[in-house]
């Protein structure tokens, strides 16, 4: 069985804005990833809170706004939540939840900020992020599978 570490680190190898950082930052980074299991419907991130940096390992999400009938899917090897890496106090600008059973793994900001501050890694400032799922605008969803 691969470690939630290991998941976490092939992840993180995909992800744009950790371009510049080296093997032994990522590795550092997928440590502090903690695995969460989410039963169908529950809610992962509300919208307008703090935002965290979700990968799937199995199951479906869905990711939406508030009062916007459009949802956009998350499954397995796909991420959400980038924009965390640029800016630690980010909120979510979209509700994630559980379509199905979904077992995730979850970085908050609080992880991110002590591991980046403890080994002065650099994360890239150059690439644009911007909200991943506004109307029909998915170019940052991520396959990492």
């Amino acid at each position: 069985m691969e470690s939630i570490s290991n998941k976490a680190w092939a992840m993180l190898e995909q992800v744009l804005l950790l371009q510049n950082v080296n093997e032994s930052g990522l590795k550092r980074i997928s440590k502090k990833f903690i695995a969460q299991k989410y039963t169908q419907s529950r809610t992962i991130i509300k919208e307008k809170e703090s935002l965290k940096m979700i990968f799937i390992v199995d199951g479906v999400a869905s990711i939406g706004k508030r009062y916007c009938l459009t949802r956009w899917e998350l499954k397995a090897g796909e991420f959400y939540g980038e924009e965390l890496l640029r800016s630690p106090s980010a909120k979510a600008k979209e509700f994630v939840k559980a379509k199905t059973d979904v077992e995730a793994l979850i970085l908050d900001a609080e992880a991110l900020q002590g591991v980046v501050s403890e080994y002065k890694l650099h994360i890239s400032k150059q690439i644009p992020v911007s909200s991943k799922y506004e109307i029909n605008h998915l170019s940052m969803l991520k396959n990492v599978s």
